[in-house]
């Protein structure tokens, strides 16, 4: 098959029909991340003495982690889905153009 565009829809294809509704397993899942997120926000709150300190760490931060955390910020969920969906529908140009 030649790069490009698909003739016939796939088995990952949107289905209309398709019941998708989270399970209570899938809920339990989500609600025990969110608690997580909470109690770690709630101890991590309340360390910092201004919005200064906050955003620059009290300059006490290695260049490598912040460098890391630029990487990590730049390559996000949006580029690992995004960029190969837009390589598959074109011709591959936007794909090696962004992760060069």
């Amino acid at each position: 098959m030649a790069f490009g565009r698909r003739e016939k829809a796939g088995p990952l294809c949107y289905n209309p029909g398709h019941d998708a509704r989270l399970s209570t397993a899938d809920w339990a899942v989500v609600a025990c991340y969110l608690a997580l997120v909470l109690c770690v926000g709630l101890y991590a709150s309340g360390r910092q003495a201004s919005t200064r300190e906050f955003f620059l760490g009290k300059r006490h931060l290695p260049w490598w982690a912040a460098a890391l955390s630029i990487i990590a910020s730049e390559t996000s969920a949006v580029t690992y889905i995004g960029t190969p969906r837009m390589a598959y529908e074109g011709d591959w140009h936007s794909s090696s153009s962004s992760w060069a």
